[in-house]
């Protein structure tokens, strides 16, 4: 009796070249909620910054002066420190295809965080101490 010896590891995965990729399972709905509610609550944040805000400046003594210095000063500057993490949602949003695109976007999104950190703390006020430094000489 001839013993015939096993297949290969090599004759039983096929070559490289022969091989099919698998298809995809189809995405659930749990899923897409699970990965688009973070954005879409992001985006109503902000969203309901300007009509909160002006709401509650209203009610303060002097409402005009407080809205026009919010409208006017406080709101276009929150916009352009604001305009790296909208610019990042809305590329998030159309670039994340699958687990290694957001994989990939995650990682330049974290390539980013130490230089916008340096850029917001050189700009923040600093009450009597180095640049950077925000905590205030006053307590609460």
């Amino acid at each position: 009796m001839s013993e015939t010896a096993p297949p290969s590891t090599a004759a039983l995965q096929g070559h490289a070249s022969d091989a099919v990729p698998l298809p995809e399972p189809p995405l659930r709905l749990a899923e897409v909620a699970r990965n688009w509610l973070p954005l879409a609550a992001s985006w109503l944040v902000m969203g309901l910054e300007m009509p909160v805000v002006s709401a509650i400046m209203a009610r303060l003594a002097d409402p005009e002066i407080h809205l026009a210095a919010y409208g006017g000063v406080v709101f276009p500057i929150a916009l352009i420190v604001e305009a790296p993490v909208i610019m990042l949602l809305a590329a998030s949003v159309a670039l994340a295809k699958d687990a290694a695109s957001s994989a990939l976007i995650s990682s330049g999104i974290g390539k980013q965080k130490p230089a916008c950190t340096q850029m917001y703390s050189h700009s923040a006020p600093s009450y009597g101490g180095p640049p950077g430094n925000c905590r205030s000489r006053h307590t609460l």
